[in-house]
């Protein structure tokens, strides 16, 4: 289970790494990271962010601290199909 979950994650992040709009705060190695990926937008709140994707049927959330993202958490229910969905979405997004 952990593997497919870092095999998710890891196209995600590399997905929204490949984004020069996207800034990327969850470390690429799976070493040092869990099951949330932490991104802003460039000129987009985070919150709206979270908005626009649900908009588009994606679950996504902001970090409850002063200083916010937006997250995703590719899961053992997602796809790699929808890992490229959630990826586009927030391609989109960031215009």
């Amino acid at each position: 289970m952990a593997a497919r979950i870092r095999e998710l994650n890891d196209q995600c992040k590399a997905g929204l790494a490949a984004n020069p709009r996207v800034k990327l705060h969850t470390p690429m190695s799976g070493e040092l990271s869990a099951g949330l990926i932490a991104f802003e937008v460039d000129g987009v709140a985070p919150a709206e962010v979270v908005r626009q994707l649900l908009e588009r049927r994606i679950i996504a959330s902001t970090s409850p601290y002063a200083i916010t993202y937006a997250r995703l958490a590719p899961s053992l229910v997602n796809t790699p199909e929808e890992v490229e969905h959630a990826v586009r979405a927030v391609r989109e997004i960031s215009g």
